[in-house]
């Protein structure tokens, strides 16, 4: 009786006799508690690295706009150079036309310039009702332009006038540029577009994917770094940058590829006078960052992969943790079911909590190293992510640094020069004219002054791109200042009375003999007093001031000019910069000048200063020592 009593205590109520309530097993309970554990860390993880890449892609983003941007003013300062000799050229020949035209055949005169200036390829006039009167090649003379779009642009201004890309007999990309002559008539020349070509070609543009394109108002492709594109491709009036330069409008953007249809960067700018397009294209940050985006591919696959593992794991130990409460919970139903004996006690396992603790132990050191090693990796896939980028950015600066020197160089030894010799040339042929009229001797004058004045820009630009190589070369020796720099004052005299300018020299006495190359102190004095002229309106002062100071020689331009705004002070002496501002734009130039004068006064151990306000003229100041460190070297 009292065995059957304990049996019935023991059974669960409402349970018959030898039946298990039913419930969910042991090891999915465990197992159900112990994935969040595990996932956790993973999802974290999993998110780190999305947020971490797509702050890199923002941040490349914004360095390739940036990127873009600059590269873009710098080619499209190449492009106004290369465009600005075709005008000026043009002009010049324009205004010496009526006396050209008196001295023979004006057909033969046309085709003897136009062989000697092989920057055209034709050269014609033509008259007011838009008919071709004379013309290099005879075949063209007699052909109207009255229904042309550029003839009609032209009628409009009746300025100089650049055209759409043309083709001409040939089959040469060209494009006319038309300017009024002295006599009421047009010069029509035909300026080929191989030269803008050139400049543009890149050959490593195909495989780095990044391109440049000059189009004319309508579209049509003038030059493009891809010969490729350009000859499947001639109009990109559709392309939206190109549509948005051609409307005046400059910037950055994203868009598709008329090619592939995947995402591009692009930068793009108008060019001015002409209504042309600049745009500069490259790979977006996404395709930039494709080793980044598979790194992080990888690692969402190890996260995968540990959490599948870990998973794995759990269920295995949540069954190895069940295992001895489920045997324990099995013998306690077998005393509820069977009489209490020692026999049953005899197997039963004394601590099942204990097996069940070392489990525990084992589940948290498993847990505890794997989730150490994500950590680590993590860690490790960051330094990589960043390690890459900063190999690839200074990679492509140095390619990009490389290629701008090189083609700087090419354009100024072998493009820039050839406007240049084909100008003397045809000055020194006029000049040996022994029935050359005084007034076309002042035009001859006028066109070596021209000659002058360009050679002077290209020795400019040559000094600069020595300097940047490292292969500018002093030649100091004693200079006698009293009267070197009166003499050079002298020579702008007439400069400034010609624009009405008042030019006053204040010298000090006693100014001591300064060892310098002569030829630089000029270049120096030149540029400066050159840009106070240049930059100050009619009725103005420019002063240009000379003293000792200790061991040092102090000269000073100071004008009454435009002056300076805050803008400019900051990047004055930086290559290739030209203020915004339209007094400033009014004026040809290269944006080298002040940046070429800075490096020279550096070379001599100097230094150049500049201060100024908007409207209230400025003051340029050169500091020289009397014997620079390097002296006793140069003169040995």
């Amino acid at each position: 009786m009292p065995q059957k009593t304990l049996q019935e205590a023991a059974r669960v109520p409402g349970t018959p006799a030898g039946k298990v309530p039913s419930k969910t097993p042991l090891n999915v309970l465990l197992f159900l508690v112990f994935l969040p554990i595990v996932l956790f860390p993973a999802i974290v993880t999993g998110l780190s690295a999305q947020r971490r890449y797509e702050v890199d892609s923002a941040a490349v983003q914004r360095e390739i706009f940036v990127d873009l941007a600059q590269v873009g003013g710098t080619q499209l300062g190449l492009i106004s150079g290369l465009l600005g000799n075709a005008q000026q050229l043009a002009q010049e020949l324009a205004l010496a036309w009526p006396e050209l035209r008196a001295q023979g055949d004006p057909n033969a005169m046309l085709r003897t310039l136009s062989a000697r200036l092989p920057i055209f390829t034709t050269l014609g006039v033509v008259s007011a009702d838009g008919r071709i009167r004379f013309h290099s090649d005879r075949a063209a003379i007699g052909r109207s332009l009255a229904g042309e779009p550029y003839w009609g642009r032209y009628q409009q201004t009746h300025r100089l006038t650049f055209s759409s890309l043309q083709r001409d007999a040939q089959g040469r990309r060209i494009i006319l540029i038309l300017v009024p002559s002295a006599s009421g008539e047009t010069l029509l020349a035909s300026y080929d577009t191989v030269q803008l070509q050139t400049a543009f070609q890149s050959p490593a543009a195909q495989h780095l994917q990044r391109f440049s394109v000059l189009t004319d108002g309508d579209g049509n492709v003038i030059a493009h770094s891809s010969e490729a594109r350009l000859l499947r491709y001639p109009n990109l009036a559709h392309l939206p940058p190109v549509a948005r330069a051609l409307q005046g409008e400059r910037g950055t953007m994203e868009f598709a590829d008329i090619e592939t249809g995947e995402a591009r960067d692009a930068a793009y700018s108008p060019v001015p006078l002409t209504g042309w397009a600049l745009v500069l294209s490259q790979p977006t940050a996404t395709s930039i960052l494709t080793p980044v985006a598979t790194t992080y591919r990888i690692t969402l696959m190890t996260l995968a992969t540990s959490v599948l593992l870990a998973m794995l794991a759990t269920m295995l130990l949540s069954r190895r943790l069940a295992t001895p409460i489920e045997r324990a919970s099995q013998r306690i139903q077998r005393l509820n079911q069977e009489a209490v004996s020692l026999d049953h006690l005899r197997d039963f396992p004394t601590t099942p909590i204990a097996e069940f603790e070392g489990v525990v132990r084992g589940i948290r050191r498993l847990y505890e190293t794997l989730a150490h090693s994500i950590l680590e990796l993590e860690a490790k896939n960051h330094e990589l992510i960043f390690s890459n980028q900063q190999l690839e950015a200074s990679v492509e600066n140095y390619k990009r640094l490389d290629k701008l020197r090189s083609d700087f160089i090419n354009i100024l030894s072998h493009d820039l020069r050839i406007p240049l010799t084909a100008i003397i040339g045809y000055a020194e042929l006029l000049e040996d004219d022994p029935a050359l009229p005084p007034q076309s001797k002042e035009y001859v004058r006028q066109i070596q002054e021209a000659c002058e004045r360009m050679s002077s820009q290209l020795e400019e630009l040559l000094d600069y791109a020595r300097l940047e190589v490292g292969s500018f070369k002093l030649h100091l020796e004693p200079v006698e200042l009293s009267t070197e720099v009166p003499a050079l004052v002298a020579f702008f005299r007439p400069i400034a009375a010609r624009k009405g300018l008042s030019l006053e020299l204040d010298i000090a006495e006693g100014l001591p003999t300064i060892q310098i190359d002569p030829d630089r102190l000029r270049q120096i004095l030149n540029n400066l007093i050159s840009n106070a002229i240049k930059y100050t309106p009619s009725g103005g002062k420019v002063r240009v001031v000379a003293r000792p100071d200790n061991a040092e020689v102090v000269f000073e331009v100071r004008d009454t000019g435009i002056g300076l705004t805050e803008d400019d002070r900051k990047h004055l002496f930086e290559k290739f910069f030209r203020s915004e501002r339209p007094e400033v734009r009014a004026e040809m130039g290269t944006g080298l000048g002040l940046s070429l004068v800075k490096g020279v006064v550096e070379a001599h151990g100097g230094r150049l200063e500049a201060e100024g306000e908007p409207g209230k003229g400025s003051t340029f100041r050169v500091i020289l020592p009397i014997r620079p460190p390097e002296a006793g070297d140069a003169m040995a």
